[in-house]
C-alpha cells in the first residue's frame, strides 16, 4: 500500500519561488494522510479479494476474482495518486495567492 501515492508530482507550470513550493516534509505528510483516508478501502478490497477466492470452485474463476481484486487496488492506487496531485495543486496555489506572487493562469481564472 505504501506505493498508492508515489513521489511523482509534475512540477508547477512556471516554478515557484523555493519558499512557495511545499517541502519534501510537507509532501510526506500529506502522502500519509491520504494512504490512512484510503486505508480501509484497500483493506476492504483485498479481504473480498480473499473472501471471494476462499469459495471459488474452478481456477478459471480464481483467476477472475485475482484480476479484479488487482484492478480493485489499482484503482485506490489511482485514486490516492490523483488525490496526492489535487492537494499538492491546491497547496501551489494557495501559497502563491498568500504571497501575492500571480501567474498568467491565475490572472486568467479572474
Amino acid at each position: 500500500m505504501s506505493a498508492a501515492v508515489q513521489n511523482t508530482t509534475s512540477p508547477p507550470s512556471a516554478p515557484l519561488p523555493v519558499d512557495l513550493e511545499p517541502d519534501e516534509a510537507w509532501k510526506e505528510r500529506l502522502r500519509q494522510r491520504i494512504q490512512a483516508n484510503l486505508r480501509h478501502m484497500f483493506e476492504d478490497a483485498r479481504k473480498r479479494t480473499e473472501e471471494e477466492l476462499e469459495k471459488a470452485s474452478t481456477t478459471g474463476e480464481a483467476e477472475r476474482i485475482r484480476a479484479a481484486g488487482e484492478a480493485a487496488i489499482q484503482e485506490i492506487s489511482k485514486m490516492a495518486q490523483e488525490n496526492y496531485t489535487i492537494e499538492l495543486q491546491r497547496e501551489r496555489q494557495d501559497r502563491q495567492w498568500a504571497s501575492g506572487v500571480w501567474t498568467e493562469d491565475m490572472m486568467k481564472e479572474q
